[in-house]
Formats: C-alpha cells, structure tokens, sequence
C-alpha cells in the first residue's frame, strides 16, 4: 500500500462567520464560509459556537488554519474489488476496513508533525503510534467477533422457534374440533406468538 498525504498552512483572519486566507503577502486569497451551530440549546447563556470563532478576527494576530488530506492508496478498492469479483464480500470489507485504519493512523501522523512544524514541543514516536494502532484493531476484531457470535445465537434461536413453531401447528391439527376447544385456543395463541418472535427474529 502506497500511504500519502498532504497538507498546508495558511495565515488568516475570521470576519462572524468567514475566514478569510492570506498569501505570504498577507494578501487576501480565498473566504471559507462555516455554518454556526443551529440546534436550539433551550438555556439564555448558550453560546452558539461556529469554527471562524476559534480563528482571531484581527489580521495582525498572525493566527493560522491548516487542512489536509490521507490516503491508503488507490491498490486499497483494487484489493477489495479482487475479492468482491469472487463472492468474498468479507473479505473485502475487512481490506476496507484495514486500509481506514491506515488512513486514519496516516492523519494522526501528519497531523502530529504540523503541530511539531507550527511550534508544538513534541516529537513523534511510532512505536506509540504502532502500539495505538494494534490496540485499536484488537478492539475492532473483538467487535467483529461478537457481532458474529450474536448472528449464530439469533440463528439458533431463530431454528428453534420455527421447530417450536411447526410442533404446534402439527398439535394444533390433531385435536380438530373435539371438545378441547380451550386447550386448542391456547396453542392457537402460541402459534400466533411464535410467529411474531420468528417474523421479529428475521428482520
């Protein structure tokens, strides 16, 4: 996998809701527009946050903004689509899935060495990084694994009812229409629940 990513520094200055990027001139380059927070908060001091109020609205501060953009590489869909042309759908979502955490771990880096570039007293450890990126691809795995083991219970549950299910119908015909009406309105009833547990159960 080809990792890459991409980032740049800019001066700039926010005018209520803009930011506005400088040049090397200090010149007045390009206005990014953010929305400002929309949601009713319901109390009389709430502040109603938008990101060009973290960025000084004075020229002269010399505040700065940053962006920038990760990848894994392209041959990440090239993997999955092999995979995916094959009938193995799991397998490609787990290339998927792994090449996430890369990108992801590729942000922090970079993001980690703008912050050192821009002044920031902190140098970078991989091993930490490494360490990070294990533990957080442990835990995914678990949670892989425990959805999995939740899918076979259902499915287990699911061929029991219908077992139930099929019991009950076959119970229920061989009173016919004798005088054990009552003990036929309650497997009756059951039968109607069973099948809302196995309706409830596929979905």
């Amino acid at each position: 996998l080809d990792l890459r990513g991409v980032s740049k520094i800019w001066n700039a200055y926010s005018v209520d809701e803009d930011v506005i990027l400088l040049n090397d001139k200090g010149e007045d380059i390009e206005k990014l527009s953010f929305l400002r927070q929309q949601v009713d908060k319901r109390a009389k001091s709430s502040n109603y946050y938008c990101l060009a109020d973290f960025i000084s609205n004075k020229k002269e501060d010399n505040d700065i903004i940053g962006s920038f953009a990760v990848t894994a590489g392209k041959e990440v869909d090239e993997y999955a689509t092999q995979y995916e042309k094959k009938g193995d759908d799991y397998s490609s979502i787990m290339i998927k899935a792994i090449g996430d955490r890369l990108a992801e771990g590729c942000a922090e880096f970079l993001h980690r060495e703008i912050r050192i570039l821009n002044g920031e007293n902190e140098e970078f450890n991989l091993k930490s990084l490494i360490n990070k990126l294990r533990d957080e691809n442990l835990k995914f795995s678990e949670d892989l694994k425990l959805k999995d083991e939740y899918l076979l219970k259902q499915k287990n549950q699911l061929k029991e009812w219908k077992e139930k299910y099929h019991s009950l119908k076959i119970a229920n015909t061989f009173l016919g229409s004798d005088d054990k009406s009552l003990t036929k309105l309650k497997i009756n009833n059951l039968i109607k629940e069973l099948d809302k547990c196995i309706l409830s159960l596929s979905s």
